[in-house]
């Protein structure tokens, strides 16, 4: 096959996810209870970290071993003072969009908003950076989250116009963002994660498992 080819949509019969039940805290061992209430006592003492109630959290506690080593750089990246928040949410908002992911797109419309992300702009991420309303700043943003989406990497024009606004570290940092989000859709979208409302929104367009009416 080569790189035009089109790659069809897998089926994935809904009735039947998820394919691994997110464990329950009595049912793990005792070494990953301590972790499990270590995390959980961070959050209740208001630090970042992550939901330990969450199907998420509760799926990759079926290996704790690897969850103890990549949670650290998860909390990174979605925490990370280095990126600007604003552009934090539209990649990651992008990338979930793209990638049919209703758990991280229906979260982070949340945290997006929160950031300062309008309702409107939130609507516009489906239309992606050709959207007029962007800015320069955040068109580029966008434009390299659907060109590291679907290529595996940034050409020419797009990395020149994210240089012009971000150092060395923050790219990097960027190309680590979008690769950790594209990889957790893998997790969400195989195991069949369901977002905290039940239902995404039914946007024309999108790949989502569980959109809304």
């Amino acid at each position: 096959m080569d790189q035009h080819s089109t790659v069809p949509e897998v089926t994935v019969d809904v009735t039947k996810l998820p394919r691994v039940e997110a464990i329950s805290y009595e049912d793990v061992d005792e070494p990953s209870r301590q972790l499990w209430d270590e995390l959980r006592g961070r959050r209740q003492r208001g630090d970042s970290g992550p939901d330990t109630d969450h199907a998420l959290f509760r799926t990759f506690m079926h290996h704790p071993d690897l969850h103890r080593v990549h949670l650290p750089f998860v909390q990174y990246v979605k925490n990370s003072p280095n990126l600007p928040v604003r552009h934090r949410e539209l990649a990651i908002l992008r990338s979930a969009w793209l990638g049919g992911v209703d758990d991280q797109f229906v979260n982070h419309i949340k945290i997006g908003m929160d950031a300062g992300l309008s309702r409107d702009e939130v609507d516009r991420i489906p239309s992606g950076p050709d959207w007029p309303g962007w800015s320069h700043q955040d068109a580029s943003v966008l434009r390299a989250v659907d060109e590291l989406h679907f290529c595996c990497r940034i050409g020419d024009d797009t990395w020149a116009a994210l240089a012009r606004q971000y150092n060395r570290r923050q790219l990097i940092e960027f190309l680590l963002l979008v690769g950790n989000y594209r990889t957790l859709s893998y997790v969400q979208n195989s195991v069949g994660i369901r977002p905290v409302t039940g239902t995404s929104p039914n946007i024309p367009g999108n790949r989502f498992l569980f959109p809304g009416d």
